[in-house]
């Protein structure tokens, strides 16, 4: 669906040239409908958020990002960012900036200067921007473009921070401004009283407005009522029961300000073994729960739905469940949903592309994003979700049972675990490598196949400056080496190019070995078992592959995957303990091991 443009408008890619505590042009993309954004403490992932709800039309960073006399945004620094976006009139990615701009606004007291809006700008062609360069003449072809820029995106917009999502109660029980008595020992107990006492007068106006499913209600001129009661419908309670793994005859909401001017949602829940509470009585993740399938099975079809830790109050079945509505609800209304997490649970299930992890850069505590794809399990430990074990990595499931059948019976079986990875070499070449050596990762193997044997690097401190980018095309395979978070083409990234590099090329020489053959595709061939009345190929060619795939159809007139993988274990279980290769990957692993 996304590939099929069925998303559109959709945000493609946001770049960073200078904003908060991000890394100089650091860029997040979005290939898919549905994007986790995790990473450790302050690595500013409601910064970006709040970024990309300033995205479309009419939307305005500056109202959520502001300097103050505490926390002042020097005037000199012009922060901004860029967003891309699909273009049906060029077929093509155009993008759009809006930047920190001191623009006069109207007032009471005349027109002052707000330092805080942000709003689009021409395209700024010069580093660290890059933007390409505006063709004045599309103005008047295209309709979304102006004299001047593309066109921003056009899209309604959703957040929903569940850190300060509160219920009409909580405010008024923990935050509401009264009158109390202070300067007692008893300070604290006479506010809560007094928020009580509030509360008790303020719930009967609100109990027949239930009862009456009222649509209005002014109390000391006020109107009290923002959305009138209504009934959750079927399907939705349906979600609510399946995330919550409970059961309920019917969800009421009210939308109001009983409490207090702020106003707030009151839930009514009825359990369906006949329990009737409010959100007073509910547990915080129940509420929670409601509001988050009420208001984005609300929202408009093709809206941009932005969600700051939606774990917050669940338990780890309700977060994946969580994660499931999410899917359902982007495929039936064509939303684009991004969320800031720091929960295992709810990236777990999601493809690598859909998982991006920040992460902070010990050189100079800058935010940076080593690569675009993140398989789930690597990317726990950027939330302290460590493995119990230090993992081999490798290419594929054949793989990973030759090495985990090496190991049968080894002392050392049980301190290593064995995983591969989808994407096969070029991604563990391409994006895994620089990640994991970013990540300073050192309880990690990365064990490809033979056919992947290419000389390691020299020890950094040996390799002159001027030959750190011919070392690591030299001694790194996959197309278009390795992907690194700072450009060789930036004069102004240079020195943390370097270091880049350096740190890179050093991760390689200590934590990439190579299987002790070609492939267990082809090391697994002479041990194939062989029917002698069955014609079936005598010689391997190339990786192995396709000997095999040309095996099991003569043996079973099928050649899925499935079917060829039992062929490939009915060889693995002849093989030898004491063989050469055998022998030689528990070598390895008892190397690894020892490092550490």
């Amino acid at each position: 669906m996304w590939q099929g443009k069925v998303f559109e408008p959709a945000i493609r890619h946001i770049r960073f040239p200078l904003f908060r505590n991000l890394s100089t042009n650091l860029m997040i993309e979005f290939n898919h409908p549905i994007t986790a954004i995790t990473g450790p403490n302050g690595s500013n992932k409601s910064a970006i958020l709040r970024a990309l709800q300033g995205c479309p039309r009419g939307n305005d960073l500056g109202k959520y990002w502001f300097g103050t006399a505490v926390d002042e945004i020097p005037p000199g620094e012009r922060h901004r960012f860029i967003y891309g976006r699909y273009s049906e009139n060029t077929k093509g990615i155009v993008e759009v900036i809006k930047t920190r701009i001191a623009r006069r606004i109207g007032s009471r007291s005349g027109s002052v200067a707000d330092p805080d809006l942000f709003e689009p700008s021409r395209p700024l062609t010069t580093a660290p921007d890059n933007m390409d360069r505006f063709i004045e003449e599309v103005h008047g072809k295209y309709d979304d473009a102006s004299k001047t820029r593309w066109a921003t995106i056009s899209k309604d917009v959703l957040y929903l921070d569940f850190r300060a999502q509160l219920s009409a109660f909580d405010w008024a029980m923990n935050h509401a401004d009264v009158q109390f008595d202070i300067g007692t020992p008893q300070e604290e107990l006479n506010l809560v009283n007094a928020r009580k006492k509030i509360l008790r007068n303020r719930t009967s106006r609100l109990s027949k407005a239930l009862m009456n499913s009222s649509k209005s209600d002014t109390y000391f001129n006020i109107e009290r009522i923002i959305h009138p009661i209504l009934d959750m419908p079927k399907e939705q309670r349906m979600w609510v029961e399946q995330i919550l793994g409970r059961k309920y005859s019917r969800i009421r909401l009210i939308q109001h300000r009983y409490f207090g001017r702020p106003g707030g949602w009151t839930v009514i829940l009825e359990s369906a073994e006949g329990l009737r509470y409010s959100e007073a009585f509910a547990g915080s993740g129940e509420y929670a729960v409601v509001l988050l399938v009420h208001r984005i099975s609300g929202a408009k079809e093709k809206s941009l739905i932005l969600l700051d830790e939606p774990e917050v109050s669940l338990h780890p079945y309700a977060q994946r469940q969580v994660v499931n509505y999410l899917v359902e609800a982007a495929k039936l209304h064509k939303h684009q949903i991004i969320f800031a997490t720091h929960s295992s649970e709810m990236i777990r299930d999601l493809p690598p592309t859909a998982v991006k992890v920040l992460t902070v850069r010990a050189s100079d505590g800058k935010v940076d994003i080593p690569v675009q794809d993140s398989a789930p399990q690597f990317a726990f430990d950027a939330i302290g979700a460590h493995y119990d074990h230090p993992t081999i990595v490798v290419e594929d499931r054949l793989a990973a049972r030759l090495v985990e059948q090496a190991l049968e019976g080894h002392p050392r079986r049980d301190m290593v675990q064995v995983k591969y990875l989808p994407g096969g070499a070029d991604t563990l070449w391409t994006y895994y490598v620089p990640m994991w050596a970013h990540e300073k990762r050192t309880d990690l193997l990365l064990l490809l196949d033979g056919d992947q044997i290419i000389d390691s690097p020299r020890l950094v401190d040996e390799i002159p400056p001027g030959e750190l980018e011919a070392e690591i095309v030299k001694t790194f395979k996959g197309k278009g080496g390795p992907q690194l978070p700072f450009s060789a083409s930036d004069p102004g990234s240079a020195a943390n190019r370097d270091e880049s590099v350096k740190c890179t090329l050093e991760w390689r020489r200590r934590f990439v070995r190579f299987l002790p053959c070609w492939t267990p595709e082809r090391f697994l061939w002479d041990y194939r078992v062989q029917d002698p009345t069955v014609p079936t190929p005598t010689t391997t060619a190339a990786n192995g592959k396709d000997s095999w795939r040309e095996f099991t159809e003569a043996a079973t007139s099928q050649c899925d995957a499935a079917t060829i993988y039992t062929f490939q274990l009915q060889a693995l279980r002849r093989v030898e303990p004491d063989c050469a290769t055998m022998t030689e990957i528990r070598s390895i692993v008892d190397e690894f091991i020892g490092s550490l």
